[in-house]
């Protein structure tokens, strides 16, 4: 068709007009959201050109990823400049693909030259993101490579929710614009997609697991617990403020990285746990690494910790540890842990033996360790966990309930 005579064929195109929003099955419409995880979808004409926008999860938590599918068609050749797409509210951009026809300036191939021009990016303030076919200029046919909407044509954006994100109702939205066409094409929002963020139900609590010492330069691993073990979303290690490489996929409750000290001192290490699926944020206690500068004359060191088999809740026992090194001092202290939980105040090793007397609050299996830091010259160390078995506390005469005898003489009731 020549320009001419298509710019008069649609010099009365009315823009946006609405076709039927066609819903997923089995949605149920509550107050302003929609109660269900099934795709939603909504088409729109324009001309002879009709656009589907498909969300395949409406009703994401924060952390969930969500794909929205955009489709056209055309009963005529029609010409897509460029296309905008208008993510909900607190949706960060993953990637974009696409399946598209490009015209000229050679005929055939399919997305021949690019899918599209660049590399797409998320507008900082709008969260918009916009496609183009424009790299050539404003032309058509022979001219440039525009998207030829007549072929089909195929866009998918995958967005992630943010951690943060807040619950409630959201909107989205598109715009494209035709070559010839007046005005730009337009719905934002689409009233027919009915979107929340829901409110992330379960509760999530996360523990990192270090070395209590490491040397610049040497690679150690660091771990991160989270509760309960089917939680689902990502951890991100910290050193104080500063990230520790990507985030981290939880698989059974559990995340793990290597990680190299470029410098010495005390770093606070903490796990950050975003959420999916429904699984709340969380962050975990800080534990510290103490590092220090590899020298070229380091020893090693080792630590045997002796702990009773059983001990009982409320009673103090003794835990203490030895460490052994050829070093002539040793710098650096040991500190004991439950698990991975740190107990009781770090220890001078002084001439290599440290006690502490514990008292358990909780009765079970408990795994306990020391760990010795090291420090200038000495390399760090740790024993092996032993486990105590931890009793309750012995029940009084005549029971918890029992009024029986109130202490010192005294009665209830007086004389």
């Amino acid at each position: 068709m020549a320009r001419s005579v298509m710019r008069r064929a649609v010099s009365k195109v009315f823009v946006g007009t609405l076709a039927v929003a066609a819903l997923g099955v089995g949605q149920a419409l509550l107050g302003g959201g929609v109660a269900s995880a099934d795709p939603m979808s909504q088409t729109v004409t324009t001309s002879n050109i009709s656009a589907t926008k498909t969300v395949d999860n409406p009703n994401p938590f924060p952390g969930d990823t969500v794909t929205t599918t955009v489709t056209f068609s055309a009963s005529g050749s029609r010409y897509m400049q460029n296309f905008t797409d208008f993510p909900p509210a607190d949706y960060v951009l993953q990637s974009v693909s696409g399946k598209v026809w490009r015209s000229g300036p050679v005929a055939g191939g399919f997305g021949k030259g690019g899918t599209f021009d660049g590399t797409p990016a998320q507008d900082p303030v709008s969260g918009a993101v916009r496609l183009s076919w424009t790299a050539s200029g404003n032309c058509i046919g022979a001219a440039c490579k525009l998207a030829l909407l007549d072929k089909g044509a195929t866009l998918t954006f995958t967005y992630k929710v943010a951690a943060n994100a807040q619950p409630g109702p959201r909107t989205t939205g598109m715009e494209f614009n035709i070559y010839s066409f007046n005005d730009t094409q337009r719905w934002n929002p689409l009233s027919g997609l009915n979107l929340s963020v829901q409110q992330a139900s379960t509760a999530t609590s996360a523990t990192v697991t270090v070395p209590p010492s490491a040397k610049t330069g040497d690679s150690v691993q660091l771990s991160a617990s989270v509760s309960p073990a089917n939680a689902t979303g990502t951890v991100q290690f910290k050193d104080g403020i500063t990230n520790i490489g990507s985030p981290i996929p939880v698989v059974n409750g559990i995340a793990s990285t290597s990680h190299t000290f470029a410098t010495a001192g005390s770093k606070p290490i903490t796990a950050t746990f975003a959420g999916s699926g429904g699984f709340s944020n969380s962050t975990s206690p800080g534990r510290i690494v103490e590092v220090s500068v590899r020298g070229q004359d380091d020893v090693e060191s080792s630590t045997i910790m002796t702990a009773p088999q059983t001990a009982t809740v409320g009673v103090a026992v003794r835990l203490s540890a030895q460490v052994s090194s050829t070093a002539l001092t040793l710098p650096g202290t040991v500190q004991f842990y439950d698990g991975g939980t740190p107990i009781g105040p770090r220890l001078p090793v002084g001439n290599g033996v440290v006690a502490l007397d514990y008292v358990f609050d909780v009765s079970g299996a408990h795994q306990i360790s020391a760990a010795y830091t090291g420090g200038a010259g000495v390399d760090g160390s740790a024993s092996v966990a032993q486990t105590v078995q931890v009793a309750d506390a012995p029940t009084p005469p005549g029971g918890a309930g029992s009024l029986g005898s109130l202490g010192n003489g005294s009665s209830m009731f007086g004389s």
